[in-house]
């Protein structure tokens, strides 16, 4: 007669361990029995805000009900426990049913935890954790203006993200001194704060929430500093508790902090009884991410088939998404250890090494080989100063035109469930490169999904980078690039012989003095404001506006100030002065014209041509300031030359 096994709670781990149950053939020794508070089925909780987008929880269910019946996996959804019993060995249910077990388990995960502010309990506040939470706020936010959300972490973001997309005026507050305190350092969190500034939202940091005031009307923030915010609703994420009601009631050890406790097999104060998930504390811990909780389920299911496994601790490395924008904290990144940092416009990266061995690093934005640094992460890989110097000049150790096809086997791929690129190379080589058959073998690519573009790539399938290339500043490169062309190779139009012609009429005015000033100063003005625009990124008391408006408004000012030059040298270089600063001048553009094509190009189309642009785009931007410093002192001879040289 087969055992009885039943689990509390039904989330990403308590799915995670029925898989490994399955795998390791546990339904021939126990029949399985879940019980859930929640009536759904278990789902990506990292993925809540694509639900909130697309109201489809199949998009983020992790299996359907027929997967359970199939697998004879006894289901108790919307049923909670109430109360254990550990000496008789039984659960009682909210509704009051008694079920004897063998083996139990807790993956009872966490809540939202809630901070003591006055007001928090009023309408129009609302915590941002399940999917009842995700529809209270959807119907709740019809025909609302603005929202704000405190907490500046990882589901304070993208609950954030949530709300901007239902056409709210968005808000942020973290009471650090910046976002993302547990994974990134001020600097890189400072990055990430600029990025999400330019998508529209306000960040408030550094401040704390003192009271909530208002109602049905309206509701107000205030701040300790005395500032406040005006707002129709809040949404509170400043962090996690361990659910641990029901096994501090059946008087199982709990800490005072919150989480139960658990030996390196997982086993809790009371035999038979066992933990897993995000209701642990391990070593005095609690791991607040899936990763964690997932070798959790594997090391409990091995310990069920017979194996002899512990788990000892689990990497906190995070890779996700955020805002459309890659965040990564992988190792040691927070620890004083020495730090290397590559920044551009499309990305942060630093490396924390321990005596050149590499043990930590953070990103933000794109970053093509971040898996083989995970891996060398791993294993303390020693680093080169050649490798050092590439890092520093392009941002990667290695070539980075290199695919993924050419990475190491080891280099991890999938982060949550540590799948490296050979395991699913392997598995690709059995089922013909389908992906849905990875995912069910490996469970690659089914936790927090940043993984997918590699995965493609390994299938040899096309993959559409995330990010798309600037329309405004490809239209702006062209018809600089177009007019360009038309000042190097059109003929001077001044050399007209015919005194009677409308032309020479045009080029007499010109020609004439109040003309030329007209025209050269606002080439002067144009060329001001198109470097003053190039100052956004290299100045924080520029960054204010949306960054890629600014970078647009270069590229137009740059154009118009070529068209201009049309008119005010008739397609005529000059000569001495005059001709050093027209070619100075248009040399300058057209190396800007490449920077544009190789901006918008560099996370977009081939692979390749991606990765070529990548490659270049720093140098050749170098090549457009360089030829742009002389420009400054050709101008002042030109004016002094044209104001007190000329006849």
């Amino acid at each position: 007669m087969k055992e009885k096994m039943i689990i509390i709670g039904f989330g990403m781990v308590a799915k995670h361990f029925c898989d490994q149950f399955i795998k390791l053939g546990l339904m021939n020794k126990y029949d399985l029995i879940i019980f859930s508070k929640e009536k759904h089925l278990a789902y990506d909780r990292v993925q809540l805000t694509t639900y909130a987008r697309n109201k489809d929880f199949k998009s983020i269910q992790l299996s359907d009900e027929k997967w359970f019946k199939d697998n004879g996996i006894e289901l108790h959804l919307g049923e909670g426990i109430a109360q254990i019993e550990a000496k008789s060995k039984i659960v009682k249910s909210e509704s009051g049913q008694m079920y004897p077990y063998d083996e139990l388990i807790f993956a009872t995960g966490s809540s939202a935890f809630v901070p003591p502010i006055p007001g928090v309990e009023k309408e129009g506040v609302f915590t941002y954790r399940t999917i009842e939470d995700v529809d209270a706020i959807r119907s709740f936010s019809e025909n609302k203006k603005c929202a704000v959300v405190i907490g500046g972490g990882l589901l304070g973001i993208e609950a954030a993200d949530f709300l901007k997309a239902q056409g709210l005026e968005t808000h942020i507050v973290e009471m650090a001194d910046f976002l993302m305190p547990r994974q990134l350092t001020p600097d890189a969190s400072e990055r990430l704060k600029d990025t999400i500034s330019d998508k529209g939202f306000t960040v408030h940091t550094g401040v704390s929430s003192k009271e909530i005031s208002g109602g049905k009307t309206g509701l107000k923030l205030h701040f300790k500093n005395g500032d406040s915010i005006d707002c129709d609703l809040i949404v509170v994420s400043a962090g996690i508790r361990p659910n641990h009601q029901v096994a501090e009631q059946a008087k199982i050890d709990v800490s005072l902090g919150g989480g139960i406790i658990c030996d390196d097999h997982l086993n809790t104060s009371e035999p038979s009884i066992y933990a897993m998930g995000e209701c642990v504390r391990h070593n005095n811990k609690i791991y607040g991410l899936v990763a964690p909780g997932y070798k959790m389920a594997e090391v409990l299911a091995a310990n069920f088939s017979g194996q002899e496994q512990a788990f000892e601790g689990a990497d906190t490395s995070t890779r996700l998404k955020l805002l459309g924008e890659n965040v990564v904290s992988l190792g040691a990144a927070l620890q004083p250890f020495k730090s290397l940092v590559y920044q551009d416009e499309t990305s942060y990266r630093m490396l924390n090494f321990d005596k050149k061995h590499l043990v930590g690093a953070i990103g933000i934005g794109e970053w093509s080989d971040l898996g083989r640094i995970q891996s060398a992460i791993e294993n303390r890989m020693l680093v080169t100063d050649e490798e050092i110097e590439s890092f520093l000049e392009t941002g990667s150790f290695w070539n980075i035109s290199d695919s993924v096809e050419k990475w190491p086997d080891e280099t991890i791929i999938c982060n949550c469930l540590k799948v490296s690129k050979g395991e699913i190379v392997q598995c690709f080589k059995t089922c013909n490169n389908d992906i849905a058959t990875l995912k069910k073998e490996t469970g690659a690519c089914t936790a927090c999904g940043s993984c997918e573009g590699l995965i493609a790539q390994l299938a040899g399938k096309e993959v559409e980078l995330r990010n798309k290339p600037n329309r405004g500043l490809l239209i702006a490169s062209c018809l600089c690039l177009i007019t360009l062309a038309v000042l190097y190779f059109s003929p001077v139009y001044w050399n007209i012989n015919s005194y009677d012609s409308s032309s020479y009429k045009l080029t007499q005015t010109l020609r004439s003095g109040l003309w030329r000033q007209i025209t050269g100063f606002t080439i002067l003005g144009l060329s001001l404001f198109a470097a003053a625009i190039s100052l956004r990124k290299r100045f924080k008391f520029f960054r204010f506006g949306n960054y890629n408006w600014w970078r647009v408004s270069h590229g137009v000012f740059a154009l118009m100030s070529l068209v201009i030059l049309m008119a005010h040298t008739g397609f005529n270089s000059g000569k001495n002065i005059n001709a050093y600063l027209f070619w100075t001048f248009t040399t300058m553009n057209l190396f800007g014209v490449i920077t544009g094509f190789t901006t918008s190009f560099e996370f977009y189309g081939t692979n390749k041509v991606a990765a070529f642009c990548r490659r270049w785009r720093r140098q050749i931007t170098f090549i457009h300031f360089l030829v742009f410093w002389p420009i400054p002192v050709l101008i002042t001879f030109h004016i002094l030359q044209a104001y007190f040289f000329s006849l």
